[in-house]
């Protein structure tokens, strides 16, 4: 759901890095962290990329500190029903990554906020990353994620 960053002002907050939409959060706990460790209830408030999040029980920026970097999940079945043609962004990390013909080349290994749309970052098989845009152009579907050849020759500058 989100990915903790650095504490914000003196009443225990933390910034947040959103990945998925912002009304989306209401109702989705209990959350837990990377280790599966329940987190404090918590009260999110802010929209789009400055969102910040206050967790009970945590009342200063040095209890905040300790959970920066924590990653936010809920269960998948807590999530709504998406169209056909959506997909939840955090459900996309760690996925594995195929060229056009199907075989297997990466990982996505975290997402960028480009814009316009979000980028895959992609940990190729080379131990580079590639930065891939997540446009129809570029992926022709996220279950598997599976790339076009158009996005084929942007990975080729990686690998050479």
């Amino acid at each position: 759901m989100g990915r903790l960053g650095a504490p914000h002002g003196l009443r225990g907050e933390l910034k947040v890095k959103n990945l998925v939409k912002t009304e989306q959060w209401g109702g989705y706990g209990p959350f837990i962290n990377q280790q599966d460790e329940e987190l404090p209830q918590l009260t999110l408030r802010g929209a789009g990329t400055t969102m910040l999040v206050k967790l009970d029980g945590v009342d200063t920026p040095e209890d905040a500190a300790r959970y920066k970097g924590a990653y936010l999940y809920t269960a998948v079945e807590n999530f709504p029903e998406l169209a056909e043609d959506e997909v939840y962004l955090a459900a996309l990390y760690g996925q594995k990554v195929h060229d056009h013909s199907g075989a297997e080349i990466g990982t996505v290994r975290d997402l960028y906020d480009a814009g316009s749309h979000p980028a895959l970052v992609v940990a190729l098989a080379n131990e580079a990353e590639a930065m891939v845009p997540l446009a129809e152009e570029y992926v022709q579907s996220t279950e598997p994620v599976q790339l076009t050849e158009a996005a084929q020759a942007l990975l080729d500058i990686y690998t050479q």
